[in-house]
């Protein structure tokens, strides 16, 4: 472990990064203010896609993807980017799209005076191609918009539209709902999204978010489930009030608000994460310890870091990470993980300090350090700044590394200068593996857990992904398969007795199959596990919900 000492009254050590870390970007961003990304598993090889962007008046933003070898992000299979002019909040994400037959990575952002949009792009052998744009609303005025994905199959897109309040969009497989008002939002600005689902098979998919109201100075938190978003028709609207579960004061001024919860675990937690330019402060609610929401301030020492909170530093732009778990010691628990950009403030020259993008890693109750500490370095090295500098630091929500459809890695996006003082912004992506020295950990056994479906999975040589879809279903389960070699695949549908209901054998040749199994109307409404196989190699076990 480094150290680095960034102020005379309080010593902090900087746990060094270890971890492939390159700068990416074709566009120079002018004046950047943030940037946000997305990773995925496909199979034989990982996806992450990333933007950075500006509010600058006609300024140009960016939208990248890079395909890498599974193991290593350094060995880039593809790579592209798309530029964009005059927008803001660019966001992105990935889902199986039933109706194309491929996955399709979603782009939202505001157009300056039009609205908040949405592009579609299609993966195809040789990288992206953009299929469609989509209209969200017609605000003439700036509202902030945001977006998650949920294993594959599902995506909520969330934005201000100033005046009316909150509203939201939802996907599942490629069927886009119509846009959904939140009552009783008027006045609430600046919203985060997120997934969160309970592992046991039959609990419903939820949507939590996170605003705020600078009149009323509170942040509030709500959760809605995701078939009440998909209710209003496309290209139609619907009212719903989401379910209040937190409000707390604001502390003054505050940065934007992080969110992320578990993706699949036992229990609806969530954590956010927001600076007041000093204090980290988190959020969160771990309910199997707690019966209400709990604030940290992760800075303050009182994790048993060494501060960064003394009147000498200042903190910006926090990004959060909510894993679905991290196997420790015989079992796995769940954990929090916060990145900021931090300023010493130690003046030099034209420079008002050094800055660097530092973070924490803590267990979701709030009263362990996990990472080494005091603090985990993000970016590789302190720059000095002056005082016009811009920050912007993301965490990808992709749940924990044990999940099969999740990287090996935790990927960050963040933006720094290329050099000290030169305006000149370069886009930055680090891979840190789950079990180094910043995220600690065991090398975990297979879950037993399930994740919900439809999904993609690692699996034999001659199946490279396949997709199960809709659960929970009604009369028609549909696999999406891709082989990478002829082979005979089997389906069999069993109920919680282990008793066969349903079965389905094809020969398939290489390349993307859809495979149907039909009149499952006459089942009794419940859990089951769809079993496949290869060649009569078991490649994986789904739970599926009938209605």
């Amino acid at each position: 472990m480094g150290g680095a000492t960034i102020n005379p009254l309080a010593a902090q050590f900087f746990t060094p990064p270890v971890a492939t870390d390159f700068p990416f970007n074709t566009v120079k961003v002018q004046t950047p203010t943030m940037t946000s990304n997305y990773s995925r598993n496909l199979g034989s090889e990982d996806i992450y896609l990333s933007t950075w962007n500006t509010h600058t008046p006609g300024g140009e933003s960016e939208f990248m993807y890079m395909f890498t070898t599974p193991d290593n992000p350094a060995v880039v299979l593809t790579q592209g980017s798309f530029t964009y002019k005059d927008v803001s909040d660019l966001e992105v994400g990935l889902y199986w799209d039933a109706n194309v037959g491929d996955y399709v990575v979603p782009v939202a952002y505001y157009q300056n005076n039009v609205g908040h949009m949405l592009d579609l792009y299609q993966v195809t052998g040789s990288g992206l191609v953009m299929i469609s744009t989509m209209q969200l609303s017609n605000s003439n005025t700036y509202g902030r918009i945001r977006m998650d994905s949920h294993n594959g199959y599902g995506i909520v897109i969330a934005w201000e539209h100033p005046g009316p309040g909150i509203h939201a969009m939802v996907c599942e497989s490629g069927n886009w709902s119509g846009v959904t008002h939140f009552l009783n939002t008027v006045g609430e600005t600046a919203p985060d999204v997120a997934f969160s689902h309970i592992s046991s098979g039959s609990s419903t998919l939820n949507v939590r978010l996170v605003y705020t109201n600078p009149a009323n100075q509170t942040i509030t938190t709500a959760s809605v489930a995701f078939p009440t978003l998909q209710i209003p028709p496309p290209g139609g609207m619907a009212a719903a009030v989401a379910n209040v579960e937190d409000m707390i004061t604001i502390p003054g001024n505050i940065s934007n608000v992080s969110l992320d919860c578990p993706d699949h675990y036992h229990t609806d937690n969530w954590a956010y994460a927001f600076t007041d330019g000093e204090q980290v402060f988190v959020r969160y609610w771990d309910q199997m310890s707690m019966g209400t929401p709990q604030t940290r301030i992760v800075n303050d020492g009182s994790l048993g870091n060494a501060p960064t909170f003394n009147g000498n530093n200042t903190a910006y732009t926090p990004t959060l990470h909510y894993g679905d778990s991290e196997y420790q010691a015989g079992g796995y628990t769940g954990q929090i993980k916060v990145g900021w950009y931090n300023v010493d403030n130690v003046a030099s020259g034209p420079f008002i300090g050094n800055g660097q993008y530092i973070g924490i890693k803590m267990r979701e109750n709030g009263g362990t350090l996990m990472s080494d500490p005091d603090y985990m370095g993000i970016s590789q090295s302190a720059l000095p700044v002056t005082a016009d500098f811009h920050s912007g630091i993301s965490f990808s929500k992709m749940g924990e590394g044990h999940w099969a459809s999740a990287p090996q890695f935790m990927y960050t996006t963040y933006f720094v200068e290329s050099s000290p003082g030169s305006q000149d912004y370069e886009l930055r992506h680090a891979f840190h593996r789950w079990n180094n020295t910043h995220f600690k950990g065991e090398n975990p056994p297979t879950p037993k857990r399930p994740e919900c479906a439809p999904d993609k999975a690692h699996v034999t040589e001659q199946v490279l992904s396949m997709n199960v879809y809709p659960n929970p279903f009604k009369t028609t389960l549909t696999n999406n398969v891709t082989m990478t070699a002829e082979g005979s695949v089997e389906l069999t549908l069993t109920d919680i007795s282990g008793r066969q209901v349903a079965a389905k054998k094809v020969n398939l040749n290489k390349g993307r199959h859809m495979v149907q199994m039909k009149d499952l109307g006459q089942l009794l409404p419940g859990t089951y596990f769809l079993n496949s196989t290869v060649n009569g190699k078991n490649i994986g076990v789904r739970t599926v919900i009938k209605l």
